[in-house]
């Protein structure tokens, strides 16, 4: 996860202040953010860590290193449930 804090590195490993979740929660809270589809990759595969990734707005929450088949899944199934008309 990215993290957004002024004092942290934008590429750093990981999210010990929780920004990502609350970056995911503001971004969800916009018209433009429910439709898009947001991926947690994360090296923290706790089932706590996947449940507050997904409490976040996350659609998706993957373990590094991740499988591109699954990422690939998950991008596949989001196409298709968008392109349904009462998606």
């Amino acid at each position: 996860m990215l993290c957004c804090c002024p004092h942290e590195n934008p590429l750093a490993r990981g999210d010990a202040c929780g920004c990502g979740f609350e970056l995911a929660r503001r971004f969800r809270a916009t018209r433009e953010g429910r439709r898009v589809l947001l991926v947690a990759v994360t090296g923290f595969g706790q089932p706590e860590d996947r449940g507050r990734a997904i409490d976040a707005g996350f659609d998706a929450h993957l373990v590094k290193p991740i499988n591109p088949d699954v990422l690939a899944a998950i991008i596949a199934s989001a196409a298709e449930r968008r392109e349904r008309p009462d998606a």
